[in-house]
C-alpha cells in the first residue's frame, strides 16, 4: 500500500490534484452519489445571492460517461504532467495554474458569445 501512496505523491502536484478532482467528481456523478446540477455553468447561477463561484471551475471537472471517466482522467494528467515537467515556460506551478484559469476564462467567455449552453 506505500509504494501506491509513494508513486501518488511522486506525481507533479499539479496534474495529480486536478486529475483526482476530475475523476472523484465524475464518478461521484455518474453513480448517483452528486448531481450533475451542481456543477452545470450557466450565468443566471453567478447572479443570484449567495452567487455558485464554485461553477466556474467544477464545470471542466466532469468528463464523459463510461470509458470517458477513465480516458479523460488519463488525458488530463498525461497533458498536465508535460507541461508541469518539460515547458520552459511553466517554470512555477503558479504559472500553470494561471494558464489554466486564462484559458478556462476564455472558454467560458466564447460560450457566452456564443450564447451555447452545455449539454447535460
Amino acid at each position: 500500500m506505500s509504494d501506491v501512496t509513494s508513486l501518488y505523491f511522486s506525481t507533479p502536484p499539479v496534474a495529480r490534484t486536478v486529475a483526482t478532482a476530475v475523476f472523484l467528481s465524475s464518478v461521484a456523478v455518474y453513480t448517483g452519489m452528486l448531481s450533475i446540477y451542481g456543477f452545470v455553468f450557466h450565468y443566471s447561477m453567478l447572479f443570484k445571492f449567495p452567487p455558485a463561484i464554485q461553477r466556474l471551475v467544477t464545470s471542466f471537472l466532469i468528463t464523459s460517461k463510461d470509458l470517458g471517466v477513465l480516458f479523460d482522467t488519463y488525458f488530463v494528467y498525461n497533458y498536465l504532467s508535460q507541461l508541469e515537467k518539460s515547458n520552459a515556460k511553466f517554470a512555477k506551478k503558479e504559472d500553470l495554474i494561471w494558464y489554466l484559469m486564462f484559458v478556462g476564462g476564455v472558454i467560458i467567455r466564447f460560450l457566452e458569445l456564443r450564447k451555447i449552453t452545455p449539454a447535460l
